[in-house]
Order: C-alpha cells, then sequence, then structure tokens
C-alpha cells in the first residue's frame, strides 16, 4: 500500500507524531486545564540538499520515502526532475532513482 502526502502536510505530520501536551493544574482556581503548546521535534534530518523537493509518497511495505524533485522551473520540462528514495530515518538510499522528469510533481 502507497500513501500520498504532499510537502505542505509533511511538517503537519512530523509535529503531530512529535507533539507532547502538558496537563498543570491552575492553582489559584483549582482547576485543572490542558495546556496545548505543540512542540516540534527533529527526528532527522538529510544532511545532502535535494533540489528543489516537491511532493513525497510514504511506502508502507518497503518503509522508504519517495520524494520528487523540481530540479528546475516549476512548469519545466528540460528533463531535469528526479526521484529519491529516502529511508525513514533520513538516509539517502537512491538520490536519482528515477531521472529524466519534466517538473516533476505529485
Amino acid at each position: 500500500m502507497i500513501k500520498i502526502i504532499t510537502t505542505g502536510l509533511i511538517a503537519s505530520l512530523l509535529s503531530a507524531a512529535v507533539m507532547s501536551t502538558d496537563i498543570t493544574t491552575n492553582n489559584t482556581t483549582n482547576s485543572t486545564t490542558k495546556n496545548m503548546q505543540p512542540t516540534l521535534v527533529e527526528a532527522w534530518r538529510i544532511e545532502k540538499s535535494l533540489l528543489r523537493p516537491e511532493s513525497v509518497i510514504y511506502d508502507v511495505d518497503r518503509s522508504v520515502l519517495y520524494i520528487s524533485n523540481i530540479n528546475g522551473k516549476p512548469t519545466g520540462k528540460e528533463g531535469n526532475g528526479y526521484i529519491s528514495r529516502i529511508s525513514t530515518d533520513g538516509e539517502i538510499l537512491t538520490e536519482k532513482w528515477i531521472v529524466g522528469l519534466g517538473a516533476c510533481r505529485a
């Protein structure tokens, strides 16, 4: 099974995965309130820069992220776009797994 995630949702998904909440007691009113202050914790980072990454697909069966890289103008058809394979801990498995794509998106 493959799930599609756009880059706009990646930060939201990552923050939801690492979000922490804190329940505190307000001594002045003796009532318990939820302090919903999410904290984003970086789990990993890709050290080598990808060239204009646009979308991500997570392959559940293989536990691999496929990232489309535009590598040029967003509407261009130069054939510079490519797909990268990334492990779930941020290791680049294959930087240019599929090449020769025109402004590859989603």
